[in-house]
């Protein structure tokens, strides 16, 4: 079945090949053919390539991911219990401090994910790739007009952070202010700088691997489904051959279920909505409160981090609960329109389907109720941060 669509697999694309120069993501891309693929550049006993010093430099950016998010959790603490919370820090530099805690640290929780169970996202990175949606094949939607506009987002936060450190630079947020007076140089300026602005599209990088490849396989799949089960002509098919053929591709399906749930059910999309929910509400909350205060303003145009953080973050928490009630919604239709067939209602295979589910864990699934449930609770959540602070 022809998943994605071809603007969808660019995003996918791009977000690995600037893991390719960052050396983020285990992953490089080859040509087979006339065919692109990935492939690990993990547990190679090869030397050629540059192998050991691709792995160095993956290692070194693992460690660096994890150090941000280590020193943004100190500085968080430092400012919130130390130095006096809201009362003595600016609402700009511990929500930006907070933000940059909560958000390296699931970028390093994710990309030590990959890392572990790097076989099963390439073989599900390849999936995507390898069954493009044909171009003449409409499959236009909210979430394909959404989710481009994540990028500018994100680019946008990475500059208003650079703004935000020439302006405050002496802030909780930065180490500059923690450097003895002989390194704080023009050299050492510049270097922070740098790494202020990699530090976050690295991690935004990682994150919006993994949103692509779920939302990519997740929305369409269902989009897939839903038409799929509209075929009048299926139920009314007397061909036990098609019949049989229909049965054996959704079992297909199942199976690759299987692997999609191995990727994102058990571990990262419990994580993801959790801390979705908790940024979005803090993001708000941010937005609110400098807006309030006067400083959200065209003059100060790093705050508008806040607001830009608050767009992708709802985007992309918006995405990943309304496409998991699509693919449930899609395939419980199918399987309904399939057993009013005679002939498939009688196939002992599909009585045995059940509807496609994206788990939380093990116990519950995104349906139709978890959008509304979503934005009631990050409501209450912001409602709750503006009458605390």
């Amino acid at each position: 079945m022809n998943i994605v669509p071809q603007k969808s697999l660019k995003l996918i694309q791009r977000s690995v090949k600037f893991s390719l120069i960052c050396k983020t993501l285990p992953f490089q891309r080859i040509q087979v053919g006339n065919v692109s693929i990935y492939k690990t550049c993990i547990r190679r006993p090869s030397l050629k390539g540059g192998v050991p010093v691709r792995m160095f430099l993956c290692w070194m950016n693992l460690l660096f991911q994890l150090f941000g998010g280590s020193f943004s959790t100190y500085r968080m603490i430092w400012a919130m219990f130390f130095l006096g919370g809201f009362e003595h820090v600016s609402v700009l530099d511990i929500g930006f401090v907070t933000y940059q805690s909560v958000g390296f640290g699931i970028a390093a929780v994710f990309l030590i994910t990959v890392w572990r169970k790097h076989d099963e996202y390439l073989a599900f990175l390849n999936l995507l790739v390898m069954n493009p949606a044909k171009p003449k094949e409409k499959l236009e939607s909210t979430f394909s007009k959404m989710i481009p506009w994540l990028i500018p987002a994100v680019y946008g936060q990475s500059l208003c952070n650079i703004l935000l450190f020439v302006r405050r630079h002496h802030g909780v947020q930065y180490i500059w202010g923690m450097l003895d007076l002989a390194w704080q140089t023009s050299t050492t300026f510049a270097i922070h700088m740098l790494y202020e602005f990699l530090i976050p599209m690295n991690s935004w990088n990682v994150v919006l691997f993994v949103f692509f490849t779920y939302s990519s396989y997740t929305h369409y799949l269902g989009v897939h489904l839903k038409k799929f089960g509209k075929k009048r002509e299926i139920l009314v098919s007397s061909n036990l051959k098609a019949c049989r053929t229909y049965s054996l591709s959704y079992r297909q399906l199942q199976i690759v279920d299987k692997l999609y749930h191995s990727c994102y059910g058990a571990y990262i999309i419990p994580m993801a909505n959790s801390v979705l929910l908790f940024l979005v509400s803090w993001m708000s909350f941010a937005t609110f409160k400098l807006s309030k205060n006067g400083v959200l303003t065209v003059s100060q145009p790093s705050s508008f981090i806040f607001p830009l953080g608050t767009f992708a973050l709802s985007i992309m928490a918006f995405c990943i609960n309304s496409e998991g009630q699509l693919l449930f919604e899609g395939s419980r239709y199918l399987i309904t329109e399939w057993r009013k067939c005679k002939i498939m209602k009688r196939m002992r295979l599909v009585q045995s389907f059940a509807p496609l589910k994206a788990h939380i864990g093990s116990l519950y699934f995104l349906k139709r109720s978890s959008p509304l449930t979503f934005i009631s609770n990050t409501m209450g959540l912001t409602i709750n941060l503006l009458l605390t602070f």
